[in-house]
């Protein structure tokens, strides 16, 4: 099933976020092919793992197609078809403040 993704991101202005954020969670992916018309990619967040398909983007949204898969399947897939790998830090907000961006 597919759904409509709709990106949005932020520029703070310091780092005042970091007293109400919680621990990083450590996010690895790896792009099996970055096209204009379609991106794959593996993620691993944990012992949890995902295969993404994701259209071609239009103006800010685009369709995306989402699975989880087998942990050691995503980590063969890391290992030997992702040429492009990045790892993210991504911190989940807990406070009730609201910031100026």
């Amino acid at each position: 099933m597919s759904t409509l993704e709709i990106e949005r991101r932020f520029l703070l202005r310091d780092d005042s976020w970091r007293e109400h954020a919680s621990a990083p969670q450590v996010l690895q992916q790896g792009y099996i092919s970055v096209e204009k018309e379609c991106t794959i990619r593996v993620r691993v967040a944990g012992n949890r793992a995902w295969l993404t398909l994701k259209g071609y983007i239009s103006d800010v949204s685009r369709h995306e197609f989402e699975y989880e898969i087998p942990l050691a399947d995503a980590l063969t897939m890391l290992a030997t078809v992702c040429p492009f790998k990045i790892e993210k830090h991504r911190y989940l907000y807990s406070g009730t403040r609201r910031f100026c961006v």
